[in-house]
């Protein structure tokens, strides 16, 4: 199934409503909604293949800075969310892969 943003945001949308459970990392339960972005797919570089893959970027954990920080990405093919680097992005260039977590959760607490 071909994704877009709407997808995508509806994809996050029912992760949040998980957000005041057990799992889910306090610092992030009132202030998550700060750090999402409107999703948009960029490249990431995944050191381990030398290759270059799409993600879905849905948040920015830094966003005052545009080439520091982690970037929270989901990808659709897995249906998990993970972290990369902001990289070279800011600058029409890519990020770099981190991995992949499983859960919005899961991906907030590998930050």
């Amino acid at each position: 199934m071909k994704m877009d943003q709407q997808k995508i945001q509806k994809i996050v949308a029912a992760e949040l409503e998980e957000r005041y459970s057990y799992g889910f990392p306090e610092q992030f339960q009132d202030t998550i909604d700060e750090y999402l972005v409107e999703p948009f797919e960029a490249s990431f570089l995944n050191e381990s293949t030398r290759d270059f893959d799409r993600f879905w970027v849905v948040g920015d954990l830094i966003p005052e800075s545009p080439g520091e920080g982690h970037l929270l990405i989901y990808s659709p093919e897995e249906d998990l969310f993970g972290l990369a680097f902001k990289g070279n992005l800011s600058d029409d260039g890519a990020g770099i892969f981190l991995g992949l977590f499983g859960s919005l959760a899961q991906a907030l607490e590998n930050a």
